[in-house]
């Protein structure tokens, strides 16, 4: 006891009391200290001698047996953990057809639970599929070669699969046995059959669309063209290669083709792409088009690509003369613009120096004649003072008529007020105001001048040419949209041949800035009413709890 290594001490010591006792003991493990201080595995076998009172033991070193059962155990942990964590169905069948392993995907795929292992596939499997399986076992068996094939199956949830199966002959505890792995092909043969069918619709849809449909075989550098690419573009080749279509792209465009293409076809990811580029027609006219695919994989590779060119080059060259429209009109304000201005300052510079530079003459005049006559100099002092109070009231009329205060003070409603009250306060014309905008309604500042610009101009248009007794304007809102509208009872005129005059000008180029419509309806004789439709969104007044 004293070469036994402490810790197996105890049960040493109860296995030779049952020995004393008269129990014979086989393979008994416990570990002896050797003569260098490390330890060996021994395993004994021993009986007692009653009459001697003496115990015959036989013993062996059990190293070499301990680690070959750490290698198998290493073994086995191995293959439970690769076969349990497989997704792919793995299981072992004897000779005889039970099941003597099934893995975790396996149990889970067809509703098995470990308590089945130990089953015949007869029991656990239709009969027709049953009598498959095993047929295919037999081969393996007959043969001692693996053998690859389909067979059906049915899983815990009732759908019918396809399955492509592996089986391969093995031992196990001496006996012959299969076994097996299984992929599951019928996602894949639902997608076959699919595309089947979809190539079958190719055809007719080909005929019946307005986009050029291509068909390019990736392996074999072929693009098969349907009859609409001659209908669209004027090419009548159905089979081209690669090199022909590039020869067909803009050459601006062909660098952002590779991009586009190759950069998809790489990919084992990607499965579309849809981009914008020029293609030539059979008249050698370079047309804009926008083209989508869907790509095709088998094994990780692009192999086919199903794409469809639809030409927009209508849509482009609208969109470019839409651009150059909102260009020209952009331009034409700001030509309206400068045109105003100088016609303001011509107006204002007629104002200063036929009104303003006289009476200012006029003053200088008498104040040198006020300074070399002191007897008179009281009385033409009086009419200087009352000359530059002229003056004065002139000048604020002018800058009125530029920027009007009440526009910025008040809002915009007085300043139109205001300006009506000025025009009838003349006697010539009676123009009657209507503001039908909700009173917590606001214009922006910009919004605000723009408008009264508008009504401005319509009025000086109505004092310079209509010669009119009376007039009407008239301001509401609805859905977003400013209404403005101007009528008149004067001589009107031919919009035809009278609507290119710079007021008007001015008019139509504020409406088209605010996306806008302009209808004017005249006749000689009979008037004129003009209606103005702008897109200013107006803001709502907000008022605070403790005002």
């Amino acid at each position: 006891m004293d070469l036994v290594f402490p810790a197996d001490h105890p049960k040493t010591t109860a296995v030779a009391e049952a020995i004393m006792s008269g129990t014979n003991v086989t393979n008994f493990e416990n570990r002896y200290i050797r003569k260098d201080g490390t330890l060996v595995p021994i395993v004994w076998s021993a009986t007692w001698n009653a009459d001697d009172s003496i115990m015959y033991c036989i013993a062996r070193d059990a190293t070499e047996k301990k680690e070959m059962e750490l290698r198998l155990e290493r073994s086995n942990q191995m293959f439970e953990s690769f076969m349990e964590n497989s997704p792919i169905v793995g299981w072992i069948t004897d000779e005889n057809g039970v099941m003597s392993y099934m893995n975790a995907s396996y149990l889970a795929t067809y509703g098995f639970t470990k308590e089945d292992i130990g089953k015949s596939v007869y029991d656990l499997f239709p009969d027709q599929l049953a009598v498959d399986y095993y047929r295919n076992n037999l081969k393996v068996l007959r043969a001692g070669e693996p053998i690859e094939t389909i067979e059906k199956g049915i899983t815990a949830g009732g759908a019918e699969q396809v399955l492509k199966i592996y089986k391969f002959p093995i031992q196990l505890d001496g006996r012959r046995a299969v076994a097996g792995w299984a992929i599951d092909l019928t996602e894949q043969m639902q997608l076959q059959q699919s595309l089947e069918k979809s190539l079958e619709q190719f055809h007719y849809v080909n005929e019946a669309t307005s986009d050029a449909i291509y068909d390019w075989d990736v392996l074999n550098h072929k693009i098969h063209r349907g009859s609409s690419f001659e209908h669209i573009f004027g090419h009548t080749e159905r089979v081209i290669s690669l090199r022909r279509r590039l020869a067909n792209i803009h050459p601006e465009d062909i660098a952002k083709y590779k991009a586009e293409v190759f950069s998809a076809l790489r990919s084992s990811t990607k499965t579309n792409w849809a981009f914008e580029y020029r293609f030539r027609d059979a008249g050698g006219v370079y047309r804009h088009v926008v083209d989508k695919a869907f790509i095709l994989y088998k094994d990780g590779r692009a192999v086919r690509v199903i794409g469809a060119m639809q030409d927009v080059t209508a849509q482009r060259n609208a969109q470019r003369r839409l651009i150059e429209q909102e260009q020209r009109i952009k331009w034409e304000m700001v030509r309206s613009v400068i045109d105003t201005q100088e016609q303001e300052r011509r107006s204002l510079s007629v104002e200063l120096h036929d009104n303003v530079n006289q009476m200012l003459a006029s003053c200088k005049l008498m104040l040198e004649y006020a300074i070399d006559n002191k007897d008179v100099a009281p009385r033409f002092l009086e009419k200087c003072y009352l000359s530059v109070q002229q003056i004065i009231n002139e000048i604020r009329k002018i800058s009125h008529g530029l920027n009007p205060s009440v526009l910025m003070d008040l809002g915009l409603s007085e300043a139109i007020e205001q300006l009506v009250e000025q025009v009838n306060s003349t006697g010539k014309i009676t123009i009657s105001y209507t503001n039908l905008i909700p009173a917590d309604a606001r214009f922006q500042e910009q919004d605000r001048i723009a408008v009264f610009r508008l009504v401005q101009e319509g009025v000086n248009n109505i004092l310079k040419h209509a010669n009119a007794s009376g007039a009407e304007i008239r301001l509401s809102c609805s859905e977003g949209l400013v209404h403005l509208t101007i009528s008149d009872n004067g001589k009107g005129f031919d919009p035809a041949r009278s609507y290119q005059g710079l007021g008007f000008r001015n008019i139509r180029n504020r409406v088209q800035f605010y996306q806008g419509n302009l209808d004017i309806h005249s006749a000689p004789g009979a008037g004129c009413r003009l209606h103005a439709t702008l897109n200013i969104p107006l803001a709502k007044d907000t008022i605070k709890a403790d005002d």
